[in-house]
């Protein structure tokens, strides 16, 4: 487009500076689509990882419910989580579902989850285990805890807006999701229990990660920033609105 008066000048600008906006908007919309657990990974590479994105094949029913195994598995360990859950009276729905989008939704009660991982490498004498948790809703901060201690460290990252979910089956629709960060350094154990009881009802279980790190030494891990990050696109649009304020006041 070829810009002559000032006020065609003034346009071109608008409409180069929302294209541009409207470009990464989309760019870090499909990001936090594909891409959007939002855990966090250390400078080195774990001893082992087992992860949680989907839940299915869980079953509900009077005081049982399904254990699930990882959906993302690496070598060192095998892990499954196993829910407890008492009943609110007159709360429906009563006890805990996998929802379409694979999450375990806690309705009208507190479930207490217990992490399992088992056959993890002890050759070292020291064990550092992180785990961390995207949910929709809130986690008693208190009820984290593994083997009934709890954590080295603690970070409660904050809430991201409108995060995708199973997304290998379109994602559905975006839900705000919180993530917590808990670190463990212990002596060197085969197994650990992680456990974790949601804060009130109506709390869905988005995704559970847990890493190990073995080693001779005391490995401390990272504690991560909060979420989410600002994005290409928050701060091309600060940019954008600075430069059109300063063309209007030059013009």
């Amino acid at each position: 487009m070829l810009c002559l008066s000032i006020r065609a000048q003034r346009l071109c600008a608008q409409t180069a500076v929302f294209a541009a906006v409207t470009f990464f908007a989309t760019l870090a919309s499909a990001d936090m689509t594909t891409s959007p657990y939002l855990f966090t990974d250390q400078a080195i590479s774990s001893t082992g990882q087992m992860e949680w994105d989907e839940f299915s094949g869980g079953n509900y029913g009077a005081g049982t419910f399904g254990t699930f195994a990882p959906d993302v598995e690496e070598s060192g360990g095998t892990g499954s989580i196993n829910i407890n859950f008492t009943p609110i009276p007159g709360d429906n729905p009563p006890l805990p579902l996998v929802t379409s989008t694979e999450n375990i939704y806690v309705g009208g009660t507190f479930s207490d989850f217990d992490v399992d991982i088992a056959g993890l490498d002890a050759s070292g004498s020291n064990t550092t285990v992180v785990m961390q948790l995207g949910v929709i809703g809130g986690i008693n901060p208190f009820s984290i805890l593994m083997d009934g201690t709890a954590p080295t460290s603690f970070v409660d990252r904050g809430t991201a807006p409108d995060v995708f979910h199973n997304t290998d089956a379109g994602g559905g629709a975006p839900f705000d999701t919180t993530y917590y960060w808990a670190e463990w350094q212990v002596a060197s154990s085969v197994a650990h229990t992680l456990e974790f009881t949601n804060l009130f009802p109506h709390t869905s279980i988005a995704q559970v990660r847990v890493d190990y790190y073995n080693s001779n030494s005391v490995f401390d891990a990272a504690e991560p920033g909060q979420v989410p990050e600002p994005t290409a696109a928050t701060l091309l649009a600060a940019i954008g609105g600075t430069l059109f304020v300063r063309r209007r006041r030059n013009v």
